[in-house]
C-alpha cells in the first residue's frame, strides 16, 4: 500500500491469518467446546457442576443429568473429576419427523475419518490434575466413540451395536490411543516414561492427529511439538462416532480442567495445523 514519498507498508499473510484466525476458520470443524461459553450450571449445596455444555457448531449439547456423574464448572474451564462424563445429545430433536411414537433426546454422534478414508484431528486444552502413574494404574479418556443405529432418519431407534475405544493418554509410559469403528491406534515409545511429556498440572495443547486411508500415519502433539513415537506410527482404523467427554469407569475417565475441545471431522494441512496451535497457545499464555 502506497503512502506517498517513498514510504509504503506491506501485511504478511502469516499476520493477517494470525489476527483473524479462529478454529472455525479450518474446514471440517465438527465439534467446538470454549471453558467459558455454552455452559448450564447446577447448583446444589453451594457447588457449581456443570449438567451440559452447548457445542458452538451447531448448538447441540454434551449433558449429564446426574449430579455425580458431573463435573465442576470453573470460570474459563470444565473440571472433570475422573467418574464425570458428558454425552453429546440433540435436545431439539423433532421425533414426529421420522415416525415414531416417542419422544426423548437422541443421540448427536460427531462422525470423524467418513469412510475410513477422511482422516481425523482432535485436538484438547487441558491441564492434567492428578498423576496416577504407569499405564498399569489407569488411563485419562478425553473422549469415547460409541456406534448407533438410530442415525438414519426413519429408521427404529435401537440398541448400541458395538463401540468402545476414543481418544486415550497415559500420563506415564508414553501410551496413546486412536480409535474407530474397524480398529485402534496404540503409539508408545518402548522402555521410556512420558512424565517429562505429558506431565500434571500443567496447562497444554494435545493434538490426536490421523490420516485416514490404509495404513495411514498416526502422530500426536504436545503444544504443537510433534511427539516422537517408536511403535505404532500408522494404522487403519475406520470410520469414527464421538458421543462422549471423558468416562464414568474408575480409573478411566479424564481428571483436570478442559479448556477447550476441537474435533475436525478430516485430516488438515501442516500450515493449517500449526495456525491452530499457535492460536491456542496464544490464546491460553502456554509457551
Amino acid at each position: 500500500m502506497g503512502l506517498g514519498a517513498g514510504i509504503s507498508l506491506s501485511f504478511t499473510e502469516a499476520a493477517f491469518e494470525r489476527d483473524t484466525f479462529t478454529p472455525a476458520s479450518i474446514s471440517n470443524l465438527g465439534s467446538w467446546l470454549v471453558g467459558n461459553e455454552g455452559k448450564t450450571i447446577n447448583t446444589d449445596s453451594g457447588t457449581d457442576y456443570v449438567s451440559a455444555w452447548e457445542d458452538k457448531v451447531d448448538g447441540k449439547i454434551y449433558v449429564q443429568n446426574t449430579l455425580a456423574y458431573q463435573p465442576l464448572n470453573g470460570s474459563d474451564h470444565v473440571d472433570f473429576r475422573n467418574l464425570n462424563a458428558l454425552y453429546r445429545k440433540d435436545a431439539d430433536w423433532d421425533t414426529s419427523s421420522d415416525g415414531q411414537a416417542f419422544e426423548g433426546i437422541k443421540n448427536a454422534l460427531v462422525t470423524h475419518n467418513t469412510s475410513g478414508s477422511a482422516g481425523h484431528v482432535f485436538c484438547y486444552v487441558i491441564q492434567i490434575e492428578e498423576d496416577r502413574g504407569g499405564s498399569s494404574n489407569g488411563f485419562y479418556q478425553l473422549h469415547n466413540q460409541q456406534y448407533f443405529d438410530d442415525t438414519t432418519p426413519g429408521a427404529p431407534y435401537g440398541n448400541n451395536i458395538s463401540g468402545g475405544g476414543g481418544v486415550q493418554v497415559y500420563l506415564d509410559g508414553d501410551f496413546f490411543y486412536q480409535s474407530g469403528a474397524t480398529a485402534t491406534a496404540t503409539s508408545f515409545n518402548a522402555g521410556t516414561s512420558a512424565g517429562t511429556e505429558m506431565d500434571y498440572d500443567t496447562k497444554l495443547v494435545l493434538t490426536f492427529r490421523y490420516e485416514g486411508g490404509t495404513n495411514g500415519y498416526v502422530k500426536y502433539y504436545r503444544d504443537g511439538t510433534e511427539l516422537t513415537m517408536t511403535t505404532g506410527a500408522t494404522g487403519t482404523l475406520g470410520q469414527g462416532l464421538v458421543n462422549r467427554l471423558a468416562s464414568t469407569s474408575n480409573n478411566a475417565g479424564f481428571t483436570g480442567k478442559m479448556y477447550e475441545a476441537l474435533v475436525y471431522s478430516s485430516d488438515m494441512s501442516d500450515a493449517n495445523l500449526t495456525l491452530l496451535h499457535n492460536h491456542l497457545k496464544e490464546k491460553y499464555s502456554i509457551s
